[in-house]
């Protein structure tokens, strides 16, 4: 029991420093990027163990940009890197701020601020990023896929990191229809696909 015990404290400590490190010190290099956290089978499961990344109904503590968020997962605050969906940078380190940014950080806000999403994590992606941000899709109180409402209304693009995920062919019809229609970002941005 206290091997399990002190397994989720690692685990919560290594995520706590990395999310400290990166807000203190963003212009550096994570120190712990050259670890893969996804592909440690302990480290997962303590986290998970621990209620980080599981399916559920959470609270959003706070919106960081239009594809990055922090919900409130069995007490704890966990960021949450959108699977499937790039927003421009409104706050990204050594980048001005981008055609568009500002636009969909703001529609972020206006959807998710003081409300409980439904987080859906996918197997495909691994539980973390290389930032150590939880990967999994969010949906609002009424259903809608917020990942794929961001892309639809030119708010962001289809993003595919490494492999197929889960929602990937919704989201890249998503993002043709919006090119179609020229909507949001797509009218107003020189963008490539």
């Amino acid at each position: 029991m206290r091997r399990h015990t002190l397994g989720i404290l690692v685990t919560l400590l290594l995520l706590l420093s990395s999310a400290v490190y990166t807000t203190v010190y963003p212009h550096l290099q994570n120190p712990f990027d050259r670890y893969e956290i996804h592909s440690q089978p302990e480290i997962v499961a303590n986290a998970r163990e621990a209620g980080v990344g599981v399916e559920g109904v959470y609270k959003v503590v706070r919106v960081v940009d239009g594809d990055t968020v922090v919900l409130n997962m069995h007490g704890q605050n966990v960021t949450v890197r959108l699977v499937g969906l790039n927003t421009p940078e409104v706050i990204a380190p050594h980048q001005s701020v981008q055609c568009f940014g500002p636009e969909a950080s703001k529609i972020a806000h206006t959807l998710l601020d003081d409300t409980s999403v439904r987080f859906e994590p996918d197997p495909s992606q691994g539980v973390f990023d290389k930032y150590y941000r939880t990967l999994g899709y969010i949906f609002l109180q009424d259903g809608t896929n917020f990942n794929q409402y961001m892309i639809e209304r030119g708010y962001g693009k289809e993003y595919t990191f490494k492999s197929t995920y889960k929602y990937q062919k919704d989201y890249k019809a998503a993002q043709a229809q919006a090119q179609s229609q020229k909507r949001g970002l797509w009218s107003v941005c020189t963008v490539s696909a």
